[in-house]
């Protein structure tokens, strides 16, 4: 399915959705002066459908998440394993009811031949059950929804982000092994928040550890007051605080914590999105001290981070992060699947058998694919810290080679219960 549109038409696309950007907590962002890839206008075009949140509580990171991608773009002039590549670019309002209907229109009116993008783990679902019924590949890079990859996989959904509990399993057994025996865990009220905090409990508990309470707030939450003060009332019976609070809500939580006093009382803990320069850059040092694990932190130390790094600075005017390494990397994973299969890309069968022997080293270090469509690489533990003025996630630990699985083998891993609210 190759359809091509006319260079015109994809810009008014792509400048109306940077301008449609809200941002929550963050600052919106500057359109580039031009658009990706003037050249290769003989060549044949793929085009890509691009889902991410621009407006609402988690516009900041959808900005990131776009602009990642478009850095891609203009790096390679628009032009992958021979192809022209077009991208059309949807704001879900991180509401999965939005982000299906924006794919429908995606899929059946632009006649895109990928999809790719999505944010809350709730997209992902929504969007993995339409790729799978139009027959159509869905690229996920951020999306963490942790049962798209395991037992009965569909080839129609390729994943080169994350399952939420595969950093909060080495989390857990990180913190037990120092020190930490009692916490409590504060979540986001939906699927993402349920199954970090129960990767990082099911870890956690098994080192010999006790999650003592695990406290929800409603998404886009205006006041954390009563939960803080819920959490300073229990301070002489835990040793720290694991949150999984993101976004515009991050924005919020962070400052809330320091001016209940709890910043120097209890250490905090979260997955990396927790202090994402996407929201970090709005606050100030009461995000210092705070400890987080991903498989990707802005302050890694290779050359291939750093280079991404500067061109990040340099083209967006603002610090990388994770929600721009995420669809970056998800480029390159699909440039190296495309190299492999050529005019076979529109097999969806045939592009996830090359998407699963690819091997990249991107920005966060090496990566590979397993048998599940699902990424294997490092997890960084990282530390806030202020660098040359500038508040950086510094990886000071890593473990190599995380799996979607934790200890377990997928068998015993599909066995057990799956991560819901209680």
């Amino acid at each position: 399915m190759i359809k091509k549109m006319t260079v015109g038409l994809l810009v008014l696309l792509m400048v109306t959705a940077l301008f449609a950007v809200a941002g929550c907590g963050g600052d919106t962002t500057t359109p580039p002066t031009e658009e990706p890839g003037e050249n290769g206008e003989d060549l044949p075009v793929i085009k890509i459908g691009f889902l991410a949140p621009l407006t609402g509580t988690f516009a900041a990171s959808g900005v990131d998440m776009r602009d990642g991608m478009l850095l891609y773009l203009f790096e390679k002039d628009s032009v992958l394993a021979g192809y022209k590549i077009e991208v059309v670019v949807e704001d879900t309002a991180g509401n999965p009811d939005v982000a299906l209907t924006k794919a429908r229109r995606l899929v059946e009116q632009e006649n895109v031949d990928f999809l790719m993008g999505g944010l809350l783990a709730s997209e992902g679902y929504a969007l993995y059950e339409y790729a799978k019924d139009m027959e159509i590949t869905y690229l996920a890079p951020i999306p963490s929804s942790e049962t798209l990859t395991k037992g009965d996989v569909s080839d129609y959904f390729l994943r080169t982000g994350w399952s939420s509990a595969q950093p909060m399993m080495p989390l857990g057994e990180w913190m037990y092994e120092n020190g930490y025996r009692k916490v409590v865990y504060i979540a986001m009220d939906y699927a993402f928040g349920y199954e970090t905090a129960g990767g990082f409990q099911r870890a956690f508990e098994n080192a010999g550890g006790e999650v003592v309470k695990k406290i929800w707030t409603p998404i886009g939450v205006p006041d954390f007051g009563p939960y803080l003060a819920e959490i300073a009332g229990m301070a002489g019976e835990i040793d720290a605080v694991v949150a999984t609070i993101v976004g515009g809500d991050a924005t919020r939580f962070i400052p809330a914590y320091a001016e209940y006093g709890l910043k120097d009382l209890l250490p905090l803990f979260g997955p990396g999105n927790l202090t994402d320069q996407s929201t970090m850059q709005t606050m100030g040092d009461e995000c210092l001290g705070i400890i987080t694990a991903l498989h990707y932190t802005d302050g890694i130390d290779t050359p291939e981070n750093k280079a991404y790094d500067q061109a990040f600075r340099n083209r967006y005017g603002r610090m990388n992060g994770y929600f721009n390494e995420g669809p970056y990397t998800g480029m390159m994973a699909f440039e190296a699947t495309l190299e492999m299969v050529g005019e076979n890309y529109n097999d969806p069968i045939a592009f996830a058998e090359a998407f699963r022997q690819i091997e990249l080293i991107a920005p966060r270090g090496p990566m590979s694919i397993d048998d599940y469509n699902h990424p294997v690489y490092k997890v960084y533990i990282s530390e806030v810290k202020r660098i040359d003025g500038i508040l950086r996630n510094i990886p000071f630990d890593e473990i190599e080679n995380v799996t979607q699985w934790g200890p377990y083998t997928p068998e015993e891993y599909m066995a057990l219960p799956l991560y819901e609210r209680d």
